[in-house]
């Protein structure tokens, strides 16, 4: 291997429109010279030329030249060690790029078995390629422009709302902080956007709906017979999530109770089993001794040893119940509701049957008071609204009761 010269300059002709100029590495090996971007900018009032390195004028001036001096030595090694030569060194080849980071991440919490946060990572991902149209994008580029667009890409192309887009950028921040965790770029502020949350429905259905729902009737063990069953059962299990609904197992059910780990939290719950639950739980126990789980939706065959396909099978469920539920709604000529309005419902019931606060809490399997309260804001707000409105149309009548 031929010696090679490395030294970072900053070329001036790449300032943009705020004046930064790109750093780069200069590598000369066999008469030939080439430039790696290192994924930087500065302006050029702060680089010092003949050292090769931010001046200390520069507020991040230590972090920058550590992570100057961190890519210099992964370019030596590399070079020292055969796996390219400067002929081949190219500027997508080492240059920090989200895309790539994302990869690494998503790979991590596979390996970790957090798939909803994996899962979030990879949506964020396929996002930014569909924006940038490139698996390509550098670290330096995401700037308050590049956010404000991609927030215009993500209403404007992906119809996506208020909160969800929150939720991408939000994740979009996580995703920065990390590679300046690991050293992929200097301390980055990554730009504000003042956004405020929409207030979401909590669609839930009164108590009459919920019978409407019981009486009924799809075809038997149709889908829709099946996410009927599904639905109702986790009301009456105190509004039990999709996946812990999906996965209920017969050893689950034990002295008159169900017992079973969420799997949102890991936390261990049990509840006692009401009439109206193990009535649903009757017209599946022809299934009790052969088969694992309680409904016949999830494929027995799929298991947790390999966790990414485990978990997008769940999640292909609850998108297929979902749809039967809308069916079912349109049916029945209600609102459409999602499988989660169970929850909303059970929790609704309770608090209109006037269960302390503490025991709907614990129903819900909420590990603070503050969560139910604020799940709870949007009903009493109706509620209020409701009886004060009530409160005139009294007053009126007993006026005109006077006359």
């Amino acid at each position: 291997m031929r010696p090679a010269h490395f030294k970072f300059v900053l070329k001036t002709s790449t300032q943009d429109g705020r004046d930064l100029a790109r750093i780069y590495l200069r590598i000369i090996s066999c008469y030939k010279v080439k430039y790696i971007s290192v994924g930087r900018s500065l302006h050029q009032r702060f680089w010092n030329k003949e050292r090769g390195q931010v001046r200390r004028s520069h507020p991040d001036s230590a972090e920058i030249n550590k992570y100057l001096e961190h890519f210099l030595t992964m370019v030596q090694d590399k070079y020292r060690s055969g796996q390219f030569d400067a002929g081949s060194i190219g500027r997508n080849s080492l240059e920090p790029d989200v895309i790539s980071f994302l990869d690494t991440i998503i790979n991590d919490r596979i390996r970790a078995e957090q798939y909803r946060t994996r899962q979030k990572y990879t949506t964020l991902r396929n996002r930014l390629i569909e924006f940038k149209k490139t698996n390509r994008i550098p670290f330096e580029t995401i700037d308050k422009a590049f956010v404000r667009e991609f927030d215009s890409f993500l209403q404007r192309e992906c119809d996506n709302s208020t909160n969800t887009r929150i939720k991408h950028l939000d994740q979009l921040r996580r995703t920065i902080n990390l590679g300046i965790e690991e050293g992929l770029l200097f301390a980055q502020p990554f730009p504000k956007l003042k956004m405020r949350k929409e207030e979401t429905e909590k669609r839930r259905l009164s108590i009459d709906q919920i019978e409407c729902l019981r009486q009924y009737a799809p075809p038997a063990n149709s889908l829709r017979y099946h996410a009927k069953n599904m639905f109702l059962l986790s009301f009456f299990i105190g509004g039990s999530r999709f996946e812990d609904t999906l996965l209920l197992e017969w050893h689950h059910i034990r002295g008159g109770d169900i017992h079973f780990t969420m799997g949102k939290t890991g936390k261990h719950h049990h509840i006692r089993l009401i009439p109206e639950a193990l009535e649903i739980i009757d017209r599946y126990a022809y299934r009790r001794g052969e088969y694992k789980y309680i409904l016949p939706l999830m494929p027995e065959n799929v298991t947790r040893e390999n966790i990414v396909r485990f978990k997008q099978m769940v999640n292909c469920k609850n998108v297929l119940i979902n749809k039967q539920l809308a069916a079912i709604a349109r049916d029945l000529g209600m609102e459409r509701f999602t499988f989660h309005s169970a929850r909303h419902s059970i929790a609704d019931y309770l608090r209109l049957k006037k269960v302390d606060l503490y025991t709907i809490s614990k129903v819900l399997r909420h590990s603070h008071l503050r969560t139910t309260e604020i799940y709870l804001k949007k009903f009493d707000h109706e509620t209020v609204s409701a009886e004060f409105a009530r409160a005139f149309v009294k007053e009126q009548q007993e006026a005109g009761d006077e006359r």
